[in-house]
Order: structure tokens, then sequence, then C-alpha cells
């Protein structure tokens, strides 16, 4: 039976958002459970649109940022 984390963040601060995905992903064996060394890891953001960021139709850069560093934790690149 597939597993689902969900919690909601309460800031795009780095160190709170490292937080909250680190208990995101905790349930489902953290990151090292995706991620191994030596793997290339593709992050793909969502791009729709040329629009502010408080819009919220693109991918933050504080998330795609977070998770860079923590693929890279686990020894991906």
């Amino acid at each position: 039976m597939p597993s689902v984390s969900l919690i909601r963040a309460s800031s795009y601060a780095l160190t709170e958002l490292r937080g909250s995905l680190d208990m995101l992903l905790d349930p489902l064996g953290g990151m090292a459970a995706f991620v191994k060394p030596g793997d290339r890891v593709l992050l793909k953001p969502n791009l729709l649109t040329g629009s502010r960021p408080t819009k919220e139709c693109t991918t933050r850069w504080e998330l795609v940022y977070v998770v860079a560093q923590m693929v890279q934790a686990v020894g991906g690149g």
C-alpha cells in the first residue's frame, strides 16, 4: 500500500523549511530512502509563468535550494 506524508510548512525561511522537509520525509525513511550515494538527481521545479513568487504558480527557490542541499547531504549530486 502506498504511503503518504503531509504537513503544513509555516515558513519559507531556510532553516525552518529544512526542518519541515525533514519532518515530511521522516515517515518515509528520509531523503536517503529516495537518493543513494552517487545518484544523479534532476530537480524539476514548476515554472508555469513569469509571475511574481507570491502568486505561487511557480516552485519557490527556497524549496528547490533546500531539497538540493538534502540530496547532496545523502551523497546525491
